[in-house]
């Protein structure tokens, strides 16, 4: 078997075990809302003296986060599921800090990288369509 099908295999689990011994269920059949409010995370922000800052690192934490906030269905954390507690809603990025320690976060943000790319807005062709430099 490939490490490609038992990549897939493992993502068909949904599943996710962490280093501490916890783990998160994630959704992985993503839907366009998914790709709408991890792109609304990506928020650049101006100074009231004019200066625009972005940070590349910091929209990369909210588009991720934004994305955990929306497909984590399950974990094994004794507080709801961020999509389940209407309380934080604005602040996933802090909820989410807040819960889990940062070899899990790291883990998971590596695990669900492949979920970030597929959102990110990134156009591929259709892979049933022929490709130009294939047709006669």
């Amino acid at each position: 078997m490939s490490n490609t099908r038992r990549v897939k295999k493992e993502w068909l689990m949904g599943r996710i075990e962490l280093p501490s011994g916890g783990w998160i269920e994630i959704r992985e059949n993503l839907k366009a809302k998914d790709r709408f409010a991890a792109q609304a995370a990506a928020i650049m922000s101006m100074g009231t003296d004019g200066d625009t800052r972005l940070s590349g690192l910091a929209i990369q934490n909210s588009v991720r986060n934004a994305l955990l906030a929306q497909i984590i269905t399950k974990w094994s954390y004794p507080v709801p599921v961020p999509a389940q507690n209407d309380f934080i809603k604005g602040r996933e990025e802090e909820y989410l800090g807040e819960q889990m320690d940062l070899d899990d976060y790291n883990f998971l943000a590596q695990k669900i990288e492949p979920l970030v790319e597929k959102i990110s807005g990134v156009v591929v062709e259709n892979p049933k369509k022929p490709s130009s430099s294939s047709v006669q």
